[in-house]
């Protein structure tokens, strides 16, 4: 349906769009973290599984937010700008 044509002709499935993550706490103390994407144009893109140790937690984190799209500031920076001082 919503394929895209290549210069050479071929037929690519059209692009994932994220739907929603879930996350789940793994029996290691880890935790798996799922990528459900949408069904655009009819065509189903398989949810994408990502694992992380017990010790991956920052790793974990910044996945998720990465994926999601979630915008950070470094702590560090805000001190320099006064914005976490209280009024």
């Amino acid at each position: 349906m919503n394929r895209v044509k290549s210069a050479r002709g071929e037929s690519h499935k059209s692009p994932k769009v994220l739907d929603h993550i879930q996350v789940k706490e793994a029996a290691n103390g880890g935790h798996v973290v799922t990528h459900h994407f949408q069904h655009t144009g009819g065509e189903y893109h398989q949810p994408e599984e990502h694992v992380f140790g017990a010790d991956e937690g920052n790793q974990a984190s910044e996945h998720i937010t990465s994926a999601a799209n979630i915008k950070t500031s470094d702590p560090a920076e805000a001190d320099d700008t006064g914005e976490n001082e209280e009024a």
